[in-house]
């Protein structure tokens, strides 16, 4: 069994760098859809980190984890 998760990246206004990470995802998720989050989430001043809020969305990654019972 696979495990996909979304690896959104941020900078807060003090220069911190903090990652969010978002588990079952669909692995098609496209660009624009994680550009379009990561906006949001800085626009609307969702979250903060470090008691700055986040300013500036990086970028986004997939990751994939093979998970295999025993």
């Amino acid at each position: 069994m696979d495990e996909t998760k979304l690896l959104m990246n941020f900078e807060n206004s003090a220069g911190n760098k903090m990652t969010i990470k978002i588990g079952d995802v669909r692995p098609d998720i496209t660009k624009a859809e994680t550009d379009a989050l990561g906006n949001h989430i800085v626009n609307k001043s969702i979250f903060s980190y470090k008691n700055a809020n986040l300013t500036v969305y990086v970028g986004a990654q997939i990751e994939t984890t093979h998970i295999e019972d025993l």
